[in-house]
């Protein structure tokens, strides 16, 4: 079949032309990998889930592993995929699930370089601090999955980074979800994209392909016995005593009380059998190309329907070539009657699966890099005492033991100070605070806003210490250490004409200088 869907290419018919129709989902799912495996593009609404991939089922069991080493099944599932799919290195199955027996050496010599740590352990760097989705990247690279596209992993890390967003983060939460909701991650394509469709004959009512194959055209007529139930009644004593019974379909039932029933549903699934026959059978539009694999020769199917007819039929017998089991009719060159429609929707190609060290894709600037910790116990011999109360005054927004109380055991779990100096800065902050005009701009009654940044359109920030939303009065308060500058002059009375232009009121301008333990007002123009 990919051979002969290749010439259909080679003679002008697009991908987007031909539809591949089969019976059942694993068929779909046979058709569409082999597709996929000959550098194909699939669209398929049946079975394309990210389970059938090697890639996704070693990393699924690479993260069962990696929260549970003791987990046999995993470790037997990781060297299978590993090294039977991926890296096609090693068929010998029975050393693979008999590893363990053998003290885990396949396990131990074929993991890559950097999955043992100089110990002979588990790398806990592997796990240490990361994310599902960072964890999967460096899988990803250490086991060389990404070193050309793969539309399973894609697909796979979309999963983990909806699930990390929906959910969280942890690589114990996403394997138990993943257990769960396995069965609904399918690849995804657009509808809109240059690509072979595989879709089941229900699904293709409606629908017409220049170019349709059906590979396997040999689906039983009769009702399943292994899987087919049925509810049939009977007026016979004793079976009259309910009206219908619920029993397994067989064709022994045609020698039964119940074998109207069984008779009546029997010639049913051979009329839908054979629409569906008809249906397959209506949808090229220029070419229809049928395989007819080998199903027994007295069982009742499409394909031994197919032959039949061929054989018999005095019209259709003469292009049927009986020793090659092959019939041909029409031409094979491309009727020219189906161009190329522009959707607007691009395809590009991707060389390899692209991944890059978490570390290196955002640089995060920590709050307090310029901070030095100091051990001295006295208040007075700390260099960062000014910078410490102006972030301490930060984070109070009312005055009361309690509120000073959370501040100093946050300035604690921050490492801005440690927890000896703690009652000798519960009091500095206290006697700060009880300054009579400061505490008025430290109450529960006013809106405040504590380091708020002010975005301008010309992409500046500016950052003031504390505003203070009054009823009838707007009041800028910046806290300053050392000593007086004219700059801070400058720079509060630049707050103040932001504000202003921002349509807030009355606005009053305050420095409060820590070392000195003064406020001064500043006047706005």
């Amino acid at each position: 079949m990919i051979n002969n869907i290749k010439q259909q290419l080679t003679l002008g018919y697009r991908q987007k032309d031909i539809i591949i129709l089969v019976r059942k989902k694993s068929e779909a799912l046979e058709a569409a990998h082999a597709l996929i495996d000959a550098n194909l593009r699939v669209i398929s609404s049946e079975s394309l889930m990210l389970t059938n991939s090697p890639k996704v089922r070693l990393l699924v069991n690479l993260f069962v592993y990696l929260t549970d080493s003791r987990n046999e099944i995993a470790k037997a599932e990781i060297l299978y995929n590993y090294l039977v799919y991926i890296k096609q290195s090693y068929s010998d199955l029975n050393a693979i699930f008999t590893d363990k027996l053998n003290s885990d050496k396949l396990f131990q010599e074929f993991m890559p370089a950097g999955f043992w740590g100089s110990n002979g352990n588990l790398n806990i760097n592997i796990l240490s601090g990361k994310s599902i989705y960072a964890l999967t990247e460096d899988l990803i690279k250490m086991f060389g999955l990404g070193n050309s596209p793969d539309i399973y992993l894609l697909r796979f890390l979309d999963v983990i980074k909806k699930y990390s967003d929906e959910n969280n983060s942890d690589v114990y939460g996403f394997t138990d979800w993943w257990q769960e909701h396995r069965e609904e991650s399918t690849i995804i394509v657009p509808e809109e994209e240059d690509a072979i469709r595989v879709m089941t004959i229900h699904k293709v009512k409606g629908l017409q392909s220049p170019v349709v194959y059906i590979p396997f055209a040999n689906w039983d007529f009769t009702i399943n016995p292994q899987s087919a139930y049925m509810w049939v009644s009977s007026n016979k004593t004793p079976f009259d005593f309910s009206q219908a019974y619920y029993v397994k379909s067989s064709p022994s039932l045609g020698n039964t009380y119940f074998s109207d029933d069984y008779l009546e549903e029997a010639a049913l699934t051979i009329l839908d059998n054979l629409n569906l026959l008809y249906v397959a059978f209506t949808r090229a539009e220029d070419k229809l190309f049928i395989g007819l694999p080998q199903k027994g020769k007295n069982s009742f199917n499409a394909g031994n329907l197919i032959l039949d007819t061929l054989k018999n039929s005095a019209e259709l017998n003469v292009n049927f070539n009986a020793e090659s089991g092959s019939y041909d009719i029409g031409s094979v060159n491309y009727s020219g009657k189906f161009k190329e429609a522009d959707t607007g929707t691009k395809a590009y190609k991707l060389n390899n699966l692209i991944t890059s060290d978490f570390a290196e894709k955002i640089l995060i600037k920590p709050e307090f890099d310029s901070f030095k910790p100091e051990d001295f116990s006295s208040l007075k011999n700390l260099k960062n005492r000014g910078s410490i109360i102006h972030k301490a005054l930060s984070y109070v927004n009312e005055i009361s033991d309690k509120e000073t109380e959370n501040v100093i055991n946050r300035m604690i779990s921050q490492g801005l100070i440690n927890a000896e100096q703690k009652s000798e800065w519960k009091s500095e902050l206290r006697e700060i605070l009880s300054d009579a005009e400061l505490k008025k701009w430290f109450n529960s009654e006013s809106k405040v806003m504590n380091e708020r940044e002010i975005v301008l359109p010309d992409g500046k920030i500016y950052r003031p210490d504390r505003v203070i939303l009054n009823s009838n009065s707007t009041i800028v308060l910046d806290y300053k250490s050392g000593i007086k500058l004219k700059d801070h002059e400058t720079q509060i009375k630049l707050y103040g004409s932001i504000l202003k232009e921002m349509g807030y009121k009355n606005i009053e301008l305050y420095l409060y200088y820590i070392t000195i333990k003064k406020i001064l007002k500043v006047n706005i123009n």
